[in-house]
């Protein structure tokens, strides 16, 4: 049986952003280029590294950009499962997400041949509870308030910025 987040926390947490009228979360993080492809970015009070193979002119010492994309993915989802079944008394046996997906490498280097993100994701999700019908009809809930994953599906503009030697070079919002 797996631990899931206290109900209690998640109740007063949800009750707390329903009477303030909802809530957001902003993340910033700070990436430095260290050696080679190796970047260390500072995310709050925590290090990752991130690298690439040899391949592609890394030493393959940290996971690559890509799968931290899906590891993000994976946790939107784990979360979301954990929180879900506590609120709702569903025991979890265990929970593991698997994710694959794929993306063509050379529009990295010529844009012009191809799409440079994934082609496709494929999420898949073993779940063990002594209560499967109860858990079944939380799936469209799981599913429609993952950010993660809603981040994935839904187009959002992303504001790029480019400063170089401190003078803003580009400044435009980018939309797939």
């Amino acid at each position: 049986m797996v631990n899931l987040p206290p109900k209690s926390v998640l109740e007063d947490t949800i009750k707390n952003l329903r009477s303030n009228g909802g809530g957001s979360a902003q993340f910033e993080i700070r990436a430095r280029l260290v050696d080679g492809l190796k970047t260390e970015v500072k995310v709050g009070n925590h290090t990752v590294y991130i690298d690439g193979p040899a391949a592609l002119g890394g030493a393959d010492t940290a996971p690559r950009p890509g799968a931290y994309t899906l590891v993000a993915l994976a946790g939107c989802i784990t979360f979301m499962f954990a929180w879900h079944a506590s609120l709702n008394d569903i025991p979890i046996d265990s929970l593991t997400i698997t994710i694959r997906g794929n993306h063509d490498l050379l529009p990295m280097f010529d844009p012009e041949t191809g799409w440079p993100g994934f082609k496709d994701v494929e999420v898949e999700v073993e779940v063990s509870t002594p209560r499967p019908e109860d858990l079944s009809k939380l799936l469209n809930v799981i599913r429609a308030g993952a950010p993660i994953l809603q981040t994935f599906v839904k187009p959002i503009p992303v504001k790029f910025r480019v400063n170089i030697n401190e003078r803003r070079v580009r400044d435009e919002v980018v939309m797939v």
